[in-house]
């Protein structure tokens, strides 16, 4: 394969079609790149799993895959601050360290 026959397959991939994901529009979609799964909110986008991005073309196409859905999420967080559209912060965070107050010790029942 040339230099601008690669060029040109590479240039095809990044102008794919978009994802079906649209980040923080709903609360029902996922998106599974590799064995990473980004599951969709309307107030947060969470990721989990592992990916390997081998120096292949697997791997280019998934991290033109990651790139793609990168700039979906920070397209949409930079609208949302120009927009003052921003969520207030309900991080779990917060929530586990208000639990803490209520927790107590207890003996280990298998000492």
């Amino acid at each position: 394969m040339t230099q601008s026959t690669e060029n040109s397959a590479e240039q095809e991939t990044l102008n794919a079609a978009p994802f079906a994901f649209k980040p923080y529009e709903n609360d029902h979609q996922s998106l599974q790149i590799g064995e990473l799964v980004f599951e969709n909110q309307t107030d947060r986008v969470i990721a989990y799993g592992d990916i390997e991005i081998t120096k292949n073309e697997q791997g280019l196409s998934e991290a033109l895959k990651l790139q793609q859905l990168f700039n979906l999420i920070v397209a949409e967080l930079q609208s949302a601050k120009q927009a003052g559209n921003f969520t207030q912060d309900s991080n779990k965070q917060g929530l586990l360290d208000n639990q803490d107050s209520f927790s107590k010790e207890v003996d280990n029942p298998f000492s």
